[in-house]
């Protein structure tokens, strides 16, 4: 092994090309990089020389390392080889180290990945992305240390082509780059996503003869391609995915088309010799448009990681698809999803997933809406500490140069695509975003955003109702300054919190407003309305259980029903993955009444019915809902005939398993839904806290999240009322014996549980089931709820494209699993 600490020079070139001749394996290393890190990447690989020059001999230690300096050489060189004739140069295997490159690790100290001679060759010998030829012109843009310099160097040497390589002056902004790019003649260059994210270099890279740009690395905007694209463009603009372990590129996409609005710019197919796999926790591969993992496959592995077996052993694993002995894929840890074109889409990194307020949040997916957004131009979301210890999210969001954009513009743009709980609590607006040296924001150069995050746009408080609820926000919340457009969940508020705090307000004015009603209408002003219609009412008003969840125009209509919490809290993903496609409207059970779930659906539906809903509806719901859902399908086709689709999420059939319901099982169960609702620890679930005083449940779940300032104001109370409410609906649902009905259902079940279709199947007339990789929990939440979201909509638009409301299917009902929808890896 040799290290290499020289610019970014035909003498770097040079020296590799040495060592590897001579046998051997190069270290690069960045003189750009802090003393520190090159003396951690210099203690790990042990290589027996480090070859620098004076100018940056001073970044190495010698007595940790020989230093062997370039400038001081030539007379050494010329008096060494002095009548010595030349050794024969080693035969090199394919499956000798090559290069080893350093790549963040998890603990913070920089992680080895030991490629080989066969994974370069893969690379650069005949890549299906990028046709190189000898009369071509490669930029060498990124760092030495970088995975795509090695990309850069030898695709240039392997295909007899020129290699520009740039200053680091160039390099380092943005618009030197553009200019070097065109001044240099460059035909193809490998630049991050942050170079196409920016317009104002489009027109001088259409004009420049470029063949090839090849992007990736970052989140891509894809407003920014459909603008360079209709820019005129004028060679190939290739998308590119890889890590390190796949020797960089495991996938591509020749974007030939702008994306549509909103979408994401697919990562596309395999590059040649990658095999890429989306697979399920069980290593199973999943259907289009579910989300999984990325795992990798192919001759271009990585060998190991340097000095760290249980890491190698981690993430490089036998191949369970393996067409012959010995075949490791690459578990990536990135999420993606196929097209149904069998394109791949990528959506994240698994690891990156955060938990604000209880909720497990994928900043991928909040950084996708800001891009979307006018005048962005680059993107970075967050997870940060407040004053009061709580984790927020935090936008942050590059200007273009001419665009003029606050933070509060963005917070109100998000809040009208995303739901609640992924609006950052702040967003920063910048010029442009820190990067490190290799092209990836720079988290540590972040600015901190100020106290509070404007929530809102800061409209004062008006009237006595406004004040008084302020105070009941501060309190719940536990912050200081509130505004009338402030929205509840942004501010930190989640589902219990809303119980704790809708329960204060009722206490104070003595009225009832139901969560849906939150739900709907999150912000101080929105509830305070609510508060002031329901106290001009008259004491005993009739009060109904269906609410108006989104509004719509025109179109279907879907109906949730509550499950058997009461709730219609936990349909928040899922109203929002549908992207305003449909009305939504909800019923939501406020209060125990007695009521069987035969009695519970006919009452229901007559509240839909004399709510007159326009065009066509479809009967939803998850675990108890779907059998509500399903009664009022029944009785709907009793009464005049109509059949309405029904999907049930993940929704038991009471009647294969009868029997009395004992209160310590309720108990049992309610107690774990809580627990995962909030997102505790479920080995905080002891069998004595099962059968605790309901005092010690609060105390548990308050040591079990001692930095959640909102549970240290639960009571007893709360849980109790909610635990009646359970008690009610959990008895109801296994009393109930669904009846037959000839109307099109859909089953969306987990895996897990392949014996939920059977006996629903039994009773349906057109009857289809779709498995997907989640718990009984997590199919309603992102990323899985997605799926959840395109099943309704197939549902809502078979409906409306037939004009009445029946679902037609090509497909016999068929509930054995191993016949239900599978996907193909690559179609």
């Amino acid at each position: 092994m040799v290290g290499v600490c020289l610019e970014r020079s035909v003498d770097f070139v040079a020296v590799v090309v040495a060592v590897l001749k001579a046998g051997g394996a190069y270290l690069p290393l960045d003189v750009g990089y802090p003393a520190q890190r090159l003396g951690a990447m210099v203690e790990d690989a042990a290589p027996v020389v480090v070859v620098t020059d004076s100018a940056h001999a001073g970044l190495l230690d010698p007595g940790a390392v020989q230093l062997l300096l370039l400038d001081r050489m030539d007379a050494e060189v010329a008096q060494d080889a002095d009548g010595t004739a030349p050794r024969a140069l080693p035969v090199v295997h394919p499956d000798n180290l090559a290069v080893l490159l350093f790549t963040s690790g998890s603990t913070g100290r920089p992680k080895g990945v030991c490629l080989t001679h066969r994974a370069i060759a893969e690379m650069v010998g005949q890549p299906n992305y990028a046709m190189l030829g000898p009369a071509d012109r490669m930029a060498q843009i990124a760092s030495p240390s970088f995975d795509a310099a090695v990309f850069e160097t030898w695709s240039a040497l392997a295909r007899g082509g020129g290699l520009v390589i740039l200053r680091q002056d160039e390099v380092a902004d943005p618009d030197a780059l553009v200019a070097a790019i065109a001044d240099r003649a460059v035909t193809i260059a490998a630049p991050t996503s942050a170079l196409v994210n920016q317009k104002r270099h489009h027109q001088a890279l259409a004009a420049a003869p470029m063949r090839f740009l090849l992007f990736g690395g970052e989140s891509v905007n894809a407003e920014a391609v459909r603008a360079l694209l209709d820019g005129g463009f004028p060679g190939h603009l290739v998308h590119i995915y890889g890590p390190t372990e796949a020797a960089m590129f495991a996938t591509f996409e020749v974007v030939v088309r702008p994306p549509g609005q909103h979408k994401r710019v697919p990562i596309g197919r395999p590059v040649r010799a990658s095999e890429p796999y989306l697979l399920d926790g069980r290593l199973r591969p999943v259907p289009a448009d579910i989300p999984a993992q990325i795992v990798i496959g192919g001759s271009r592995l990585a060998r190991c990681y340097l000095g760290s077996p249980r890491s190698t052993a981690e993430r490089f694993r036998p191949n369970p698809f393996a067409h012959r002995p010995g075949e490791r894929v690459y578990h990536t840890g990135d999420l993606a999803r196929f097209l149904p074109d069998g394109r791949l889409e990528f959506l994240g990194r698994m690891d990156r997933q955060v938990k604000v307020s209880g909720v497990r949040i994928e900043p991928a997916e909040v950084e996708a809406a800001l891009l979307a957004l006018p005048g962005v131009a680059a993107v970075a979301v967050r997870a940060r500490p407040a004053a009061d210890g709580r984790l927020v999210l935090v936008g942050y969001a590059a200007r273009e140069p001419d665009a003029e954009i606050t933070s509060s513009q963005v917070r109100a743009a998000l809040a009208g695509s995303l739901p609640a709980h992924l609006v950052p609590s702040a967003v920063v607006v910048l010029d442009r975003l820190p990067l490190t040296a290799n092209g990836k924001v720079d988290d540590a150069a972040l600015p901190v955003p100020a106290a509070r995050g404007g929530a809102g746009t800061g409209r004062r408080l008006e009237g006595e109702t406004q004040l008084r609820i302020a105070e009941v926000w501060r309190e719940v919340l536990g912050t200081e300054e509130v505004f009338a457009d402030d929205e509840f969940f942004a501010l930190g508020g989640h589902s219990l919190l809303a119980f704790t705090m809708l329960a204060a307000v009722s206490a104070d004015f003595g009225v009832d407003v139901p969560i849906g009603h939150l739900v709907a209408s999150p912000t101080l002003a929105d509830l305070a309305d609510l508060v002031d219609v329901a106290r001009a009412q008259a004491p005993d008003a009739a009060r109904g259980d269906l609410r108006l969840l989104r509004k719509h125009p025109a179109g279907p209509t879907l109906v949730l029903v509550h499950p058997v919490g009461g709730s219609v809290f936990a349909y928040l993903p899922l109203i929002e993955a549908l992207h305003g496609t449909c009305a939504v409207l909800a019923f939501e059970a406020v209060r125990p009444t007695g009521e069987t779930v035969s009695r519970l659906a006919a009452r229901y539906l007559d509240e839909l019915l004399a709510a007159r809903p326009d065009g066509v509806v479809v009967l939803a719901g998850w675990s108890m809902g779907g059998v509500i859902a399903q009664e009022m399908a029944v009785r709907w086709e009793e009464r005049d005939g109509t059949r309405a689709p029904v999907v049930m999420i993940d929704t038991e059939n009471p009647a294969s398993e009868p029997r009395p319901v004992d209160r310590g099982e309720a108990r049992t169960v309610f107690l774990r839904d809580l627990f995962s609702s909030l997102g505790l620890p479920s080995d905080q679930l002891t069998a004595d806290l099962l059968t605790a005083s309901w005092a010690d449940v609060v105390a548990s779940m308050t040591r079990a999240r001692p930095d959640d300032a909102s549970l240290r104001l639960l009571t007893e109370t709360d849980l109790l009322t909610r635990f009646q409410l359970f008690v009610w609906l959990y008895e109801a649902f296994h009393q109930h014996t669904p009846a037959p009905y000839a109307g099109p259902t859909h089953l969306v079940r987990t895996v897990g549980h392949p014996s939920m279709a059977s006996p629903w199947a039994e009773l349906c007339g057109t009857f289809d089931v779709l498995a997907l990789p989640a718990d009984h929990y997590t199919i309603l939440r992102p990323p899985i709820v997605a799926a959840v979201a395109a099943r309704i909509k197939d549902a809502l638009g078979h409906v409306g494209s037939t004009g009445d409301q029946s679902l037609s299917s090509d497909a016999d009902p068929d509930p054995d699993p191993d016949t239900e929808r599978r996907g193909e890896q690559w179609r």
